[in-house]
């Protein structure tokens, strides 16, 4: 994947951000993460009211293929969000909400390439969602940034999140954890671990993910 962005300042405390991705793994589905592309554009408003409280509104729009490049939906949607820092000393504690609402415009049936790869028949419907809209809560502690690059805190870097949600176009509720670690293994090369769960993801699954990542410093 590889895209194009920029972030513009208006003032001390506002700022633009904008996107084009192309080729991301979508995160609609697990079946969409394995076998389908995304392209993106994207934005996003972000304003900083004072030191401890951001909000953020975003839109987007999307492009989903088949890993042949055969279409499977187009759409886009809404982020509205808010962030407020509890404890901004180590470890930062953070309290956050969101609003999110999307919509795609699916072709009639599955590709052929796509439906090679399950054994079983399946719909649209248990691949991409054709709206979802969700309302959500969310708390997180942390040590730094677990899979990022650039550092400013000392290793071993974690975090631990759990969050809930109101999903109001299918009347269910939905709640989820978060955790990782980061440590530096040789030098300034760290490895880093997390897992995410959830109940009950946009197309109703008991979903988790798995992410192991290793950045190799250059700079010794």
């Amino acid at each position: 994947n590889f895209g194009l962005g920029g972030r513009h300042l208006f003032e001390q405390d506002s700022s633009i951000i904008w996107s084009l991705d192309w080729h991301l793994r979508p995160q609609l589905s697990s079946a969409t993460w394995l076998q389908a592309t995304e392209n993106r554009i994207t934005l996003q408003h972000n304003q900083q009211w004072f030191s401890r409280l951001n909000t953020f509104a975003g839109i987007r729009w999307q492009q989903i293929d088949d890993l042949a490049g055969e279409q499977l939906a187009t759409g886009g949607g809404l982020d509205l969000g808010a962030n407020y820092l509890l404890f901004a000393q180590d470890p930062t504690w953070q309290l956050s909400s969101s609003i999110q609402w999307y919509r795609y415009n699916r072709v009639d049936s599955l590709t052929n390439n796509l439906l090679s790869t399950f054994i079983n028949p399946v719909s649209m419907d248990a691949v991409v969602p054709e709206e979802f809209g969700r309302l959500g809560v969310s708390t997180r502690w942390s040590h730094g940034d677990v899979h990022a690059i650039n550092h400013q805190v000392p290793s071993p870097r974690w975090h631990l999140a759990f969050n809930l949600g109101y999903q109001w176009l299918r009347k269910v509720s939905d709640y989820g954890v978060s955790a990782g670690m980061g440590w530096r293994i040789f030098g300034d090369d760290e490895l880093g671990l997390s897992y995410d769960w959830v109940n009950e993801d946009a197309l109703g699954n008991n979903n988790w993910t798995l992410w192991l990542s290793y950045n190799r410093a250059l700079s010794r």
